[in-house]
């Protein structure tokens, strides 16, 4: 998956594409331990800090973080795919991630994570979109001053 994400960008974007994908199974497929290992106390600690005033889990929250960062990143480094592309994309992935948490011993799937993935795909959707109208509008007042 992180291939055809980078597929075909230049080497700073398929490095960043590459790397979250990576960061992102690790995330969704590694025991909790590893995980609290790999990310460290401190962001884990935020998490549940974010959790304690959200009605979700602390991997709920996680799940819609990682799923609005991962939108925002196809939605900015993968122009070439934008909404209705990049929206397909990420409904596999929050369906098939579930799919495969089920088939873990130390993970399981719920139906909620996968509206939760969903939603923070569409969060990260909508604020790569709010970007690009604020870029535009940015550029056209630019040209109206004669900058």
């Amino acid at each position: 998956m992180s291939v055809w994400l980078a597929w075909g960008r230049r080497p700073l974007a398929a490095v960043a594409l590459v790397l979250t994908s990576l960061v992102f199974s690790a995330a969704l497929f590694l025991p909790g331990g590893q995980v609290r290992s790999l990310f460290g106390a401190t962001l884990v600690g935020l998490v549940y800090q974010l959790a304690a005033a959200l009605p979700w889990s602390a991997g709920q929250v996680a799940h819609f973080v990682g799923f609005a960062w991962m939108a925002l990143l196809l939605w900015l480094l993968r122009p070439d795919l934008r909404v209705l592309r990049v929206m397909g994309v990420l409904v596999l992935l929050a369906v098939f991630s579930e799919l495969v948490q089920g088939l873990l011993d130390w993970r399981e799937a719920h139906l909620a994570d996968v509206q939760v993935n969903l939603l923070g795909a569409a969060a990260g959707l909508v604020l790569g979109g709010l970007g690009t109208l604020l870029a535009m509008a940015w550029r056209r007042a630019r040209r109206g001053r004669g900058d």
